[in-house]
């Protein structure tokens, strides 16, 4: 008789996907979001019914919660409903569809390779909210599982409990699960790709065709190019080494127009985007940061291989060493993986999928901690990536030398006595190099919490000995793990129905030179975003590039190679006859004015809201004083 239990086995990753798919669509209908939006509240200005239902909220994550997801309001709530060029933000309008990771919603072809923002274009913003956050955790989850699926078949179980264990690491859910994203995007181009080329039946084709095309556009769009690099340098890597190991390659002939078909796709969604951002984009290329930058890698410490280990101290706390996202890193497993290599029953005998592995790993961690020459930064594009964003591709290659240690295990030599000594050895080995290699502020943190620093011992210790010693096992308490350090660092909250601005009613958009528009002077870059957000217009909005009039408005007299085109604007008033300055702060440009003598009707707006201690403002010949309302005094500028 046919069991429950035979049928589980036989449909196990039907029956997965199915319970995740159910489990994506209720978090969808409630309006669930890690999203820190409820930080805004801060900020005075406007209102929302969000509700917080467990964590804390991480004000460091701006880049998601005030930047993407307040851009990605502000393209919901303009009155043409997501434009490509958004022209309330900025002088002349801002280009939004340039906007990297999870991007931000618009009207164009390109908005089929942006699937986390599909949600603004069909549903209310409360569910339009919750698909943004839980969209590319689908993706990131369903993405690496089905590549882990395509190479080692049989044990998709065991696969599913691997890419949940690298999705939630504490790299990915630090940086609001964007590295997941792009991890899961790259991991569907490949498995779709290897897929096709196994396929036979027509249908099959055509779907894995069409998945090709649309991943590969968006993997492309995200445009978010240091973690890019790593990860589709491993995915290349390992594509090459499926090809020749299972000489797929033969097979490409026979399924040419597919792949042509795909890559049409690719080009379409590519070329659409261009056309219509081509003087962004080449603004974006032509910039200090990221357009110019580069990097040749070689300056890695030893604190960079043992630092993951302190991520349940270093993530929930500041300590003044770079930001807690900074500091987030892959639980590094190198000294345990070379061993395990040392261990083949066939010393010399190694798997071109071994081979990739290995490979991308030694070429990783050389540019990582060796640095590579300048030609070969060039040839390569590394010179566009950073240590710290490799480390999206050492955690994907360790997540794969798991999954491939799992499915070949039985080809180890059994050498359980040495294996428990470097159960204890290598955690020693760790905690000694922590001792010596961390920053002091975080060494003096760790003695102010001992709880966390028990917390990260217990891991590591615990980690090490199921690697060593109980490895079949080892899937389950490494998920337990970064469940137990990531679940939580991002708020699981309830995404509100609307945003409702309380600012002046005496801001009018009727008869004024620029429509209405608004200069936000509060020294900081989330209330600018907060009145965009609104479907207001707004000078200094933050997005991803400064409009060229700005530019060319207030840099006339500086020299382009120490300020950056490319930087977001924060206007502040200093009381008082102070000084201006224009200041570069890494990607923030800084305007500092003079409250009482700065001439304001250089800026191409017609109001400023600033807070309401600034009084000496009314002094300023240049501005209109209209009231004071909730903190906050509103002026409108004479032109």
């Amino acid at each position: 008789m046919f069991s429950c239990r035979q049928f589980f086995c036989k449909n196990r990753a039907k029956i997965i996907f199915l319970s995740e798919s159910i489990v994506f669509i209720l978090l969808l209908i409630s309006g669930v979001t890690g999203s820190s939006l409820g930080t805004s509240r801060n900020y005075g200005l406007v209102s929302m019914d969000e509700k917080k239902i467990a964590g804390k909220y991480r004000p460091i994550r701006s880049d998601e919660w005030a930047v993407g997801t307040m851009l990605s309001i502000a393209q919901y709530n303009n009155k043409e409903k997501a434009p490509v060029l958004n022209r309330n933000l900025g002088a002349v309008g801002k280009h939004l569809a340039i906007a990297h990771d999870t991007g931000v919603p618009v009207r164009e072809i390109s908005a089929f390779g942006k699937p986390a923002t599909w949600g603004f274009h069909l549903f209310d913003l409360k569910r339009a909210l919750s698909w943004y956050w839980l969209f590319p955790l689908f993706i990131g989850i369903n993405g690496i599982w089905f590549l882990l699926n395509t190479l080692w078949k049989g044990q998709a179980g065991i696969n599913f409990i691997f890419s949940l264990a690298l999705v939630y690491s504490p790299h990915c859910a630090a940086w609001s699960f964007w590295p997941a994203y792009q991890d899961g995007l790259a991991a569907l181009v490949t498995a779709s790709f290897l897929s096709l080329l196994h396929c036979e039946e027509k249908v099959r084709k055509i779907l894995f065709c069409l998945l090709l095309g649309v991943s590969g556009a968006s993997l492309a769009l995200t445009l978010y190019i240091p973690r890019l690099i790593p990860i589709i340098t491993l995915m290349a890597f390992v594509t090459v080494a499926v090809l020749y190991q299972e000489r797929l390659w033969r097979r490409m002939a026979d399924h040419l127009p597919y792949l042509a078909g795909s890559l049409c796709i690719i080009v379409i969604i590519l070329g659409a985007w261009y056309m219509n951002n081509n003087d962004a984009i080449w603004g974006m290329l032509s910039s200090t940061y990221p357009g110019l930058r580069r990097i040749y890698g070689g300056y890695a410490t030893l604190w960079d291989v043992v630092r993951g280990w302190l991520t349940p101290v270093t993530m929930y706390k500041h300590y003044g060493v770079s930001n807690e996202c900074e500091l987030s890193s892959y639980l590094s497993f190198i000294a345990p993986f070379v061993f395990m290599l040392l261990l083949k029953k066939k010393k010399l005998s190694f798997q071109p999928i071994e081979a990739a592995i290995l490979f991308f790993m030694v070429f990783c961690l050389a540019y990582q901690y060796i640095g590579f020459p300048e030609w070969l930064g060039k040839i390569s594009i590394w010179n566009r990536s950073s240590i710290q964003r490799a480390d999206i591709g050492i955690d994907f290659a360790q997540c794969l030398f798991f999954v491939w240690l799992y499915a070949n295990y039985s080809e180890f030599i059994k050498a359980e006595k040495i294996k428990k000594y470097l159960a204890v050895i290598v955690p020693l080995f760790i905690v000694i190099s922590i001792a010596f290699c961390t920053p002091e502020k975080i060494l003096q943190g760790i003695t102010v919490n001992p709880m966390y620093f028990m917390w990260s011992g217990s891991l590591l210790f615990l980690l090490h000995y199921f690697f060593f010693c109980r490895y079949k096992k080892f899937p389950f308490v490494l998920l337990c793990a970064v469940m137990s350090i990531s679940f939580l660092w991002n708020p699981i909250c309830i995404a509100p129905h609307s945003l409702d601005l309380n600012i002046s009613s005496a801001l009018v958009e009727q008869e004024m030179p620029y429509g209405g528009k608004i200069l936000v002077v509060t020294g900081d870059h989330v209330r600018p975003n907060l009145v965009a957000a609104s479907g207001r217009k707004v000078l200094n909005v933050t997005s991803h590039y400064v409009d060229p009039e700005i530019y060319s408005l207030f840099y006339k007299e500086v020299d382009d190679g120490s300020f950056n085109k490319f930087n977001h604007m924060i206007v502040n008033v200093s009381d008082g006859r102070g000084k201006e300055e224009l200041r570069s702060f890494g990607d923030v440009i800084r305007f500092e004015l003079s409250s009482n003598i700065s001439d304001f009707s250089r800026f191409p707006a017609d109001y400023v809201i600033t807070h309401s201690n600034k009084k000496e403002m009314r002094t300023n010949s240049s501005l209109e004083f209209l009231e004071t309302k909730n903190g906050f005094s509103y002026y409108r500028i004479r032109h």
